[in-house]
């Protein structure tokens, strides 16, 4: 029993110790029209060490999300999105955390009906 609680103690140290030290997110979303929505989102993730001695630190990195959508009709609605816009989130991230959690920059056209 007090193994256990050690090892979780250990655990919750090294997620702690792992996590980067500035993260932030930024979104703003307008409509100039009532047809028409704008929305930007930027994230900073701030540098961050890693428990591998072959990979070391991890750079700060920013990424850049947009998204247009136009209602050109009751229920239909067309968007434009960009994910990743300025391609920053490095390789060396999704090599230390062991998840491929990153989206490369991606441009994506929708268009999708919504039964009013």
């Amino acid at each position: 029993h007090q193994g256990r609680d050690r090892l979780g103690a250990t655990e919750t140290r090294l997620e702690t110790i792992l996590l980067p030290k500035t993260s932030a997110m930024l979104h703003a979303q307008w409509s100039p029209r009532a047809d028409l929505d704008v929305d930007l989102r930027w994230w900073l993730e701030g540098a961050r060490p890693t428990a591998s001695t072959r990979i070391g630190d991890l750079d700060a990195y920013d990424r850049i999300d947009a998204r247009v959508a136009w209602r050109p009709a009751k229920g239909w609605e067309t968007a434009l999105s960009i994910g990743n816009a300025n391609d920053a989130i490095p390789v060396e991230y999704l090599e230390a955390l062991r998840v491929n959690t990153a989206v490369p920059r991606s441009i994506t056209v929708s268009v999708r009906w919504v039964s009013p």
